[in-house]
């Protein structure tokens, strides 16, 4: 089975190391260009599940594409940097792109949580504008990370699998262990 997560949001706020987090590369200080995929295998209750991550670039030239890999998303992870007061004030637009196909699964996730003396973004206004969400959305969370410490990004990553194994994913064919070897991406068991 394949889990697919969008991460999408503005220029650096950490989605590209997110991704790098779980999937356990290492973390580098490259911009994502266009689109980015990684793969990363977990095995839940029995089942063998590979979690596809689209990595979406920030920049504006790459919106208009945003739909495409939206509507073929199980899930989808709206990151902003907690210490970029402009990072946050891009979140609507990004919560109101993930809805293209309906109801969908969203994550709003505040990364940068280590920088608490350089945070711009406070819970409380957090807390009013998820408020608002929550009369018209039924599957939203919201959870702080520091992708560089990796504080709470266990946390999320099991949120993620958990919540899309609830639902009815599409269907691969099964993976053996002996294709788990050949495969360049990596296997956790949750």
């Amino acid at each position: 089975m394949t889990i697919r997560v969008t991460l999408v949001g503005p220029n650096s706020s950490g989605k590209t190391s997110l991704v790098l987090r779980w999937t356990g590369k290492k973390i580098h200080p490259n911009k994502t260009m266009a689109i980015d995929c990684k793969s990363h295998c977990v095995m839940v209750d029995g089942t063998l599940r590979r979690i596809q991550f689209w990595d979406c670039s920030g920049d504006d030239i790459y919106k208009r594409m945003l739909s495409n890999y939206i509507k073929n998303s199980d899930f989808i992870c709206i990151v902003f940097d907690l210490t970029d007061i402009k990072s946050w004030e891009q979140v609507p637009f990004w919560v109101e792109s993930s809805q293209v196909e309906g109801q969908m699964s969203i994550c709003i996730i505040g990364n940068k949580v280590d920088m608490e003396s350089k945070r711009k973004v406070h819970n409380k206004t957090i807390r009013r504008y998820l408020k608002t969400l929550k009369s018209r959305l039924t599957d939203i969370y919201y959870l702080e990370v520091s992708a560089k410490t990796g504080e709470n990004c266990k946390d999320t990553f099991q949120l993620i699998v958990r919540e899309t194994s609830r639902k009815d994913i599409h269907e691969d064919p099964i993976y053996t262990s002996k294709d788990l070897k050949n495969d360049a991406s990596s296997c956790t068991i949750v």
